[in-house]
């Protein structure tokens, strides 16, 4: 299996903040519906309900976590929040680096 790397070059920051999405996502995803139930807050249909969407939460999470560009020894690997694609190095005839267009957060 390959190792992909950020090519970017965030110094481990990157599977720090997986990690702390993740794991918080998933602390929520046990505690909200467990502890609505035992306080009474919440119907049992009501816990049901919460415990489906929040594990679809946090795996919406892990995805946008996730979503950049890695290198590996199979080619480049591109991540999206719905599709993962990876380039053979094979059929990579040229890459270019710059800013994004249109996928600025703010």
């Amino acid at each position: 299996m390959a190792k992909w790397s950020r090519p970017y070059g965030d110094g481990g920051a990157h599977d720090a903040q997986v990690t702390i999405a993740v794991l918080g996502s998933a602390v929520a995803a046990v505690l909200i519906p467990a502890g609505g139930l035992a306080a009474g807050e919440f119907t049992p249909a009501v816990a049901i309900v919460y415990a489906v969407f929040i594990p679809s939460w946090v795996t919406l999470v892990w995805r946008v976590t996730l979503v950049g560009v890695y290198i590996g020894f199979e080619g480049i690997k591109i991540r999206h929040v719905w599709r993962t694609r990876v380039i053979p190095w094979t059929q990579l005839n040229r890459a270019w680096a710059g800013q994004a267009d249109d996928f600025d957060a703010w």
